[in-house]
């Protein structure tokens, strides 16, 4: 084979490698920009068992309970307007608490009433970069509760 050969297949191959790199990093960002809703947002949904979910409110307080898997527990999360129950096999993260924020993923587990089983739980706590959805969500549920 040519040189001029040679180089027009290494050509072709970097090509095609970037256009499979360019294809894998899109399908992670789209994975990862899909934000999340509240509880609110899924009263009109038509849910299945199974959709992978990622909901995000206040951890209504009173709700945190042990289920009989290890680590495991129970809450409900809400946005002031409807409730989700969450069950989580694991543990939950430290910052992890009763009236604050949190943000779970996973798939649902019964539809009445609507359960998720959470694969991933994550701690809303920083009190500088808050979604204003969240915000208003939190603003909302404290209205309901009334002052602590």
């Amino acid at each position: 084979m040519t040189r001029q050969g040679q180089r027009f297949l290494i050509i072709v191959g970097l090509v095609l490698l970037m256009s499979v790199g360019f294809g894998m990093m899109a399908t992670i960002l789209r994975e990862n920009l899909n934000g999340y809703s509240t509880p609110k947002d899924l009263l009109n949904t038509e849910l299945q068992l199974g959709d992978n979910l990622s909901v995000g409110g206040v951890v209504v307080p009173g709700t945190l309970k042990p289920i009989d898997v290890p680590l495991g527990s129970e809450f409900v999360i809400s946005d002031g307007v409807a409730n989700l129950r969450v069950v989580r096999a694991g543990s939950l993260p430290d910052l992890f608490a009763e009236g604050e924020l949190t943000e779970i993923h996973g798939p649902i587990v019964n539809l009445s009433p609507l359960t998720v089983q959470a694969t991933k739980v994550l701690a809303k706590h920083d009190q500088y970069y808050v979604p204003a959805q969240a915000q208003d969500a939190v603003n909302d549920l404290r209205k309901e509760v009334g002052p602590e």
